[in-house]
């Protein structure tokens, strides 16, 4: 079995957003604060999992 990164880039993506989202909730992005009565950390964490979805959805496996 030869795994590569060509055979996995849909969990590379995942794994890539998932860090990003960890480090915006470590770092406290935009904690306490408001943009049009929106919590900030609340919008930085759904356009995060948007853009890590478009990601898993563009990624191309290469067949086994």
């Amino acid at each position: 079995m030869n795994l590569s990164v060509a055979n996995v880039r849909k969990l590379v993506a995942y794994v890539v957003g998932m860090i990003v989202l960890a480090l915006s909730a470590f770092f406290g992005i935009g904690d306490g604060e408001t943009f049009f009565g929106l919590p900030v950390d609340q919008i930085v964490n759904v356009v995060i999992g948007l853009l890590t979805g478009l990601g898993i959805y563009q990624a191309t496996n290469d067949p086994a």
